[in-house]
């Protein structure tokens, strides 16, 4: 009876693995021949013309990296198995949609020789986000061979603000603020997109 409870359970196991599942998923990332346990995020570098935006990406990298439990995040190098290098290579936005500046100004208290027929404001701008992440081997307090890299990238909308009693200008700093939220969605996502792209290798 015994030997038959056996035979049953290496049969079910047997079954289990050639249809793809496994009992319990391995607690450590696999590059390679390369087994990662701790990762160190180093601080990102920007490559664009945003100041503050590595911050925004960085940050969003420590959050969701310390919330997954397979790997554990470590807060210095010589720590690590592996190094997650970062750098932004684009953050701006252009004008996403324009419209005449009369229609704007149709009411305004300018006299007709000042309104500038003909010119054109931003009626919403597209924010655009690149980054490009490697993952370093890090082994003898020495940065090793690559052992994973993409580039992500990811735009969104947002809407333009203009001061209607001035002329074809927009209010800037609310463009910016604007664009600064449309960021910090942007990279949320860039990094929702990169973890995902590795996660099977934890």
């Amino acid at each position: 009876m015994r030997l038959k409870i056996t035979i049953i359970v290496c049969f079910l196991a047997v079954l289990a693995t050639s249809c793809g599942y496994t009992f319990q998923r391995t607690s450590k990332a696999t590059f390679g021949l390369q087994t990662v346990n701790r990762i160190y995020v180093k601080p990102m570098v920007n490559n664009s013309y945003k100041p503050g935006v590595e911050n925004l990406v960085y940050n969003a990298l420590l959050k969701k990296f310390s919330l997954q439990k397979n790997v554990e995040l470590v807060s210095s190098q010589e720590n690590a198995d592996a190094l997650l290098i970062g750098v932004v290579t684009q953050a701006n936005y252009v004008a996403g949609g324009m419209t005449d500046v009369a229609g704007f100004l149709e009411n305004t208290i300018l006299p007709p020789e000042k309104r500038f027929q003909g010119l054109a404001v931003a009626t919403s701008y597209t924010a655009s986000l690149n980054c490009q992440f490697t993952l370093l081997e890090y082994k003898d307090k020495k940065e090793g061979k690559s052992l994973w890299g993409s580039q992500f990238s990811s735009s969104k909308g947002f809407p333009a603000t203009n001061r209607l009693d001035v002329f074809g200008t927009t209010a800037t700093h609310i463009n910016e603020s604007e664009f600064d939220r449309a960021l910090g969605d942007l990279a949320e996502g860039i990094v929702r997109d990169l973890y995902e792209s590795i996660y099977w290798r934890f």
